[in-house]
């Protein structure tokens, strides 16, 4: 008998010990993960509040035409727009994907990467609403037209950035 249950215990203990070196151990942030949440969530915000502002300047654009040249021409702000919208969605879908990633390491860079790139986002709508909101009209028009096509950049690279994630 005790033969028996020894024979049992040699033939178990190494099934045991060795089922659980194939299981991959995937460790995910959700602090992390909850935060770009938090961050997306704000952009979007922040892209209705802009997309207000667009539609207010879009409105009063005959009032603006005397005061101001080149706030004629809204084509620069409607793509700083829409590249925003853009970039919230590939953020998204960024998100999404990370937790079926199986590298960790790979996970938090891309969630610490996709954050950042969201703040810079954020940081780029928030100044050209401060743009818009206040002392818009005095500025000149070369000071206004160098600010925003400088920010309409930064926001190209940052959804360039996003786009390369997705890819």
């Amino acid at each position: 008998m005790k033969a028996l249950i020894l024979k049992t215990a040699f033939l178990l203990l190494p099934i045991m010990g060795f089922s659980q070196f194939g299981v991959p151990q995937t460790v995910y942030d959700p602090a992390a993960a909850a935060n770009m949440g938090k961050q997306i969530a704000t952009s979007a915000e922040q892209l209705n509040q802009f997309e207000k502002s667009l539609e207010y300047l879009k409105k009063a654009e005959d009032k603006l035409n005397q005061v101001n040249g080149y706030v004629r021409n809204m084509k620069d702000l409607n793509d700083i727009k829409n590249m925003y919208a853009e970039s919230i969605s590939m953020s998204q879908k960024i998100r999404v994907g990370i937790p079926r990633m199986k590298n960790v390491r790979a996970q938090k860079l891309m969630t610490s990467n996709v954050t950042n790139i969201v703040t810079s986002l954020n940081d780029s709508i928030n100044f050209i609403t401060k743009i818009l909101s206040s002392n818009f009209f005095s500025m000149t028009d070369t000071d206004r037209m160098d600010l925003i096509k400088k920010e309409r950049s930064k926001v190209f690279l940052r959804k360039s950035q996003l786009a390369s994630y997705l890819n």
